[in-house]
């Protein structure tokens, strides 16, 4: 049976946060992600606590730890218009900055160099970094149409960029693992990433570049779970190469035992008039139909304001399948 995992963040307030929840659990899901790169860790604490508090219909929560990942700030208006040849100029945190586009890498990851490539919301934006100052970045637009606020940012290395248990990942795990079933760890491409970290069920490997998908017959029997990041991985893969990553995934999860979620970008076709699929989301979910994943994760339904249709459009396929 395939389960939805909707994903959400804390709300305006904790009214907000239960009248979202108990829409998405009366619409069908049964499991919660949040994204601990997002927000402040105690309102993301908070927000878990008020999830798995629930006298009834508790879901089964998850939490991502953010990796290697930076994030930058508020962008007005968010999509940013860009177009290739486009400068913008990153900050870092802190009065210097506060002129430029906030950008924050995580502690202990080495900052963006002259010449590297910075790979932005899920590979639909691509930038050259052309100089560095003791203020931030200036980087040239390569590919892409608009960034949103809060995306995240990583370098883009052969291979994908390198994974780490970040200061920050452990910092995070500390905070939430008592609260959750699963931590997520980004970027997990070795074995040595894989270690045991504190939860409830365990750790759940998110498969994000070539490296990882290189590693994984050895990463899923390290793990809980493994997880298909189609929104990082379509940087490197298309859609035959996903599909045969998926695949491979399932049957090697299968033969070690451990969950598989297939996450995310599904039903982004349903943000925007005309409110349908794709074509591309539409062969996505046939095989993701064929290969049965124990989760469904939506993305969605944490900025969208059609969360509840969406919820119900994934709810109704899964149920299709079963």
């Amino acid at each position: 049976m395939t389960r939805v995992l909707a994903t959400v963040k804390p709300g305006s307030s904790p009214a907000d946060d239960e009248a979202k929840l108990t829409g998405l659990l009366d619409r069908g899901v049964t499991a919660i992600r949040v994204n601990l790169g997002r927000r402040d860790p105690a309102e993301n604490l908070a927000l878990l606590r008020r999830a798995g508090d629930r006298p009834t219909r508790p879901p089964v929560l998850f939490a991502d730890l953010p990796g290697i990942k930076g994030r930058i700030g508020d962008v007005d208006p968010s999509p940013l218009p860009v177009r290739p040849g486009s400068v913008l100029e990153f900050g870092w945190p802190g009065p210097a900055g506060h002129r430029r586009i906030r950008l924050e890498m995580p502690e202990g990851v080495a900052p963006p160099a002259v010449g590297d490539v910075l790979v932005l919301d899920d590979g639909r934006v691509r930038m050259r970094v052309d100089g560095v100052d003791a203020v931030g970045l200036r980087c040239r637009v390569l590919q892409g149409e608009g960034i949103p606020r809060n995306t995240g940012v990583v370098v883009a290395a052969p291979g994908g960029p390198q994974g780490v248990l970040t200061i920050r990942d452990r910092r995070l795990a500390s905070l939430v693992g008592a609260h959750v079933d699963y931590l997520c760890l980004s970027f997990t491409d070795s074995v040595e990433m894989a270690g045991p970290l504190p939860s409830r069920r365990g750790v759940i490997a998110k498969i994000e570049t070539p490296r990882g998908v290189e590693a994984l017959d050895a990463i899923a029997p390290a793990c809980d779970g493994v997880m298909l990041a189609r929104g990082d991985l379509a940087a490197f893969l298309d859609e035959d190469d996903m599909y045969r990553v998926a695949t491979r995934m399932t049957a090697v999860a299968r033969d070690s035992g451990t969950i598989v979620v297939f996450a995310s970008n599904f039903f982004r076709g349903l943000l925007t008039s005309p409110y349908r699929l794709t074509d591309a989301e539409q062969r996505a979910l046939d095989w993701v139909a064929k290969l049965r994943p124990d989760y469904l994760m939506l993305n969605e339904t944490g900025f969208s304001p059609r969360w509840a249709e969406i919820t119900e459009a994934a709810v109704s396929f899964c149920q299709g399948w079963d």
